[in-house]
């Protein structure tokens, strides 16, 4: 690794040993998968801020090669500062529609982390994929960890596609698969809320433009579907990633009491989120189950300390949460939007796992 960074600091222009201000950081449960690295400071008190502003390129540069950067015990003076280093290592802030849980904004570019209820997993996804702008880098800040839990877990998505089998990557990978979510102002989100806007008019324009057909029930119950890509190809790197929310919005990820509240229920396609392939048939359960074993087969998990610092390749990096117990803050950004027009890219499937 050490080669690498070399390398990598040669062609950013950075001098000497290509380690601008940390060390290397052995990351426990890290597995030894090679897309997650860590790094803690060369001497106390370094200010991340100061290394990121130095040193943007770098970061840039490795955390491409990698897919995830973990960086511990650097000084960090909350949101605010935490606004401006996003500044320094993206493209500005990438605007988030049809949320899936609610978010408080905290500073800048800077919200809480997702809201769902702390009791319940959250399974692997790409931030905002089903939009079509989303974000190419996340960040995320550990101000206080939860008593137990709360890990976030990591997946690699070049990995995961290569570990997919081919008679499942090809439909997915030329077809895509069909989102349906409905927005209901007593389960889950509202419509006012995931859009952001309070005009029946306004959603309409965005359904539009970024291609989502609505069905409204009533005002206050609205349900979307849209296709979208399953695969992309990464625009900094060249490689083939799984980029989406297929398995993370399928109705088999719903807790276990909201399942059962609907089962049964006449109105069961009335609030349930789900997904099917394009031309929509049901994903059998042995296509969920190939899923499940490709992200876990690549995953790590970010067991947190105060003060971590996490960055994410958004496109080439799937993220997911353990269920916690006990108060927990950790701030999220999602930078540098890339629009999925620069992601298309139906990969030729065979010869694709090396």
């Amino acid at each position: 690794m050490h080669e690498w960074k070399q390398r990598i600091a040669r062609s950013v222009g950075v001098r000497g040993t290509g380690l601008p201000g940390w060390d290397d950081l052995v990351v426990p449960d890290g597995g030894g998968l090679s897309f997650f690295s860590g790094f803690a400071p060369a001497r106390p008190g370094v200010a991340l801020a100061e290394v990121f502003r130095r040193h943007a390129a770098y970061v840039a540069a490795w955390l491409d090669r990698r897919g995830a950067l973990l960086f511990r015990g650097f000084e960090i003076g909350g949101p605010r500062e935490l606004d401006q280093l996003c500044r320094w290592i993206g493209a500005g802030p990438c605007e988030s529609r049809e949320e899936t849980s609610p978010r408080t904004r905290i500073a800048g570019s800077v919200y809480t982390a997702s809201e769902y209820p702390a009791q319940y997993p959250i399974a692997f996804h790409n931030e905002s994929s089903y939009q079509s702008t989303l974000p190419s880098k996340l960040v995320f800040h550990c101000a206080q960890p939860s008593q137990t839990g709360g890990a976030t877990r990591l997946a690699d998505c070049r990995a995961v596609w290569r570990a997919l089998p081919d008679a499942l990557r090809t439909p997915l990978a030329q077809h895509g698969y069909r989102l349906s979510r409905t927005y209901h102002p007593h389960f889950g989100m509202s419509w006012r809320q995931a859009f952001g806007v309070d005009d029946r008019a306004d959603v309409d324009a965005i359904a539009r433009r970024d291609g989502i057909r609505l069905d409204w029930k009533c005002d206050d119950v609205l349900t979307t579907t849209q296709v979208r890509p399953c695969v992309g190809t990464h625009p900094r790197t060249g490689e083939t990633c799984w980029i989406n929310h297929l398995y993370f919005f399928h109705h088999t990820n719903l807790p276990a009491h909201a399942r059962e509240a609907l089962s049964g229920d006449e109105r069961t396609d009335y609030l349930v989120n789900d997904t099917h392939h394009a031309n929509g048939e049901a994903i059998a359960p042995d296509t969920l189950a190939a899923i499940a074993r490709a992200y876990e087969a690549n995953a790590v998990s970010v067991h947190w300390q105060p003060g971590d610092v996490l960055l994410v390749d958004n496109l080439s990096v799937a993220h997911g949460r353990d269920p916690y117990v006990g108060a927990r803050a950790l701030y999220f950004a999602q930078i540098d939007p890339v629009d999925w027009n620069r992601l298309r890219h139906v990969p030729e499937v065979h010869g694709e796992r090396t």
